[in-house]
């Protein structure tokens, strides 16, 4: 079985992704991220971060 890996569709997975990370944090607390995780979402934590500062 051949992987097919497009940037791209990558990038639209992660924005549909967002607001289920989003949403999980905020029902479920704060839970721990393994260190892989805060690197692939290092940017997308940092905009939540700002938008529950605002």
């Amino acid at each position: 079985m051949e992987l097919l890996y497009s940037k791209h569709r990558s990038e639209i997975v992660e924005l549909l992704m967002a607001p289920f990370y989003v949403q999980k944090d905020q029902i479920g607390g704060s839970e721990e991220r393994s260190q892989k995780e805060k690197e692939i979402l290092k940017e997308a934590l940092l905009v939540q971060q700002q938008l529950q500062s605002v």
